[in-house]
């Protein structure tokens, strides 16, 4: 679907004054085009959907900076889109991540000073796969993809435990107290 150059315009400029609607609508209108670039790019869907995040995050800060005169919007839109893909490829690629044995992966347990001395326990009482998955993801930066491909499970089933650990842990913490075993 052809969308008129103006309308979109019209929808960065009321983004850049912070109406949300406006974004909404723009998002709506443009988002598959920067995800099938951010698609191509990183031949990933998990990096990909995390490009067009942040690709939308930037567009929502640097709305007030586009100028017309300049060029199309979608173009300025896909620059961004582009430039957040090459970064995002690159470090990833800086990340080691091949050589992790997922059964020597230490349970994270935050420092003593630590702004949630529960966060400790709360870790202690997720089963032994949970501790470690989050671990990989939030120490060592692998993916959904990687994570299930590294512990033999379906993309879906890993994405179920990883939310399921993480509210756990909320739970744990919200409440202060021990949260239930794993079912």
């Amino acid at each position: 679907m052809d969308v008129p150059h103006d309308l979109h315009v019209a929808l960065l400029r009321a983004t850049a004054e912070r109406d949300e609607v406006a974004f909404a609508e723009l998002y709506r209108l443009t988002s598959a085009r920067l995800y099938g670039l951010a698609r191509r790019l990183s031949r990933d869907t998990d990096l990909a959907n995390e490009i067009l995040q942040e690709a939308f995050i930037r567009v929502w800060t640097a709305a007030p900076q586009y100028d017309p005169q300049k060029g199309r919007p979608l173009h300025w839109m896909l620059g961004i889109t582009r430039n957040i893909s090459i970064d995002l490829i690159r470090r990833k690629a800086t990340q080691p991540t091949a050589d992790i044995d997922i059964t020597e992966v230490e349970i994270p347990v935050p420092p003593a000073d630590s702004a949630s001395p529960d966060l400790e326990r709360c870790i202690r009482q997720l089963n032994d796969e949970e501790a470690r998955i989050l671990a990989l993801s939030v120490n060592h930066g692998l993916s959904h993809s990687e994570l299930a491909r590294r512990f033999a499970v379906p993309l879906g089933t890993m994405k179920s435990t990883i939310r399921r650990a993480l509210l756990k842990l909320r739970t744990c913490l919200e409440a202060n107290k021990p949260i239930a075993a794993a079912s």
